[in-house]
């Protein structure tokens, strides 16, 4: 109940009331980048030369001149598409950094990780957001209440 009477703090729900509140966080209206599973991975990787561009940059065949270190990153992404337990996550800093290294080094183009991000988007509510699931009247209500709204 915490988080939702901070979040009601908020001054756009100040001239809202209860029910206008609930509607608004529980809205779809935000993208975020969810972490995707191997099987989202194949999916993505099956598409164009992926999967055949990542195999050739991990042996060193192609791009030609593709450094070591980024040799390595090629195979770190064939391990993400072949381990059972494979998740990526774009939100993470140094995971989109690996992404855009391979872009960089021409492994893969800017479209790949267009396609990848599109992969990984949803949209989600505000309340999904804030991990409150679906929040009701009532609880609007409730938490102002207690917010001494």
């Amino acid at each position: 109940m915490s988080t939702l009477r901070t979040e009601l703090q908020d001054p756009r729900y100040a001239a809202m009331s209860d029910e206008q509140a609930a509607a608004e966080l529980n809205t779809a209206n935000r993208s975020r980048l969810r972490t995707l599973a191997r099987r989202d991975l194949l999916l993505w990787a099956a598409q164009g030369e992926r999967l055949v561009n990542l195999e050739e940059a991990a042996k060193g065949i192609r791009p030609v001149g593709i450094k070591r270190d980024r040799k390595n990153i090629a195979m770190a992404g064939i391990q993400l598409l072949t381990s059972d337990t494979a998740e990526l996550n774009l939100a993470d800093p140094l995971q989109m950094g690996l992404v855009d290294l391979l872009v960089a080094e021409g492994v893969l183009v800017a479209g790949d990780k267009t396609a990848l991000v599109a992969a990984a988007t949803e949209t989600v509510s505000r309340a999904t957001e804030l991990g409150l699931g679906t929040v009701r009247v009532g609880e609007v209500g409730d938490a102002r209440a207690q917010g001494g709204q």
